[in-house]
């Protein structure tokens, strides 16, 4: 798993999770493991401590590498703090 944190944004923290997807790899043939994104958003600093709004961002794709899945997921979770904001 790794992990990367950003932010503020509109005043939001967030953690996007990378994680191997066992369920969603890819064939056999290939190596390389597919990835799933979760994202979390606090309204203060991570710490760790679980109270952020969870999010599973990939909704069954899967992510060739680690950096898709932080870019896709640290996108996801600015949509969702949009509409939070809003």
């Amino acid at each position: 798993m790794a992990i990367k944190i950003s932010g503020p944004y509109k005043g939001f923290f967030i953690t996007v999770e990378a994680t191997p997807a066992l369920a969603l790899a890819r064939p056999v043939r290939e190596t390389n493991p597919a990835f799933a994104a979760t994202a979390y958003i606090y309204r203060h600093a991570p710490s760790g401590d679980g109270r952020g709004m969870r999010f599973d961002a990939n909704h069954g794709r899967r992510f060739a590498s680690i950096s898709d899945a932080f870019l896709f997921g640290e996108a996801f979770a600015q949509e969702r703090i949009d509409e939070i904001d809003a």
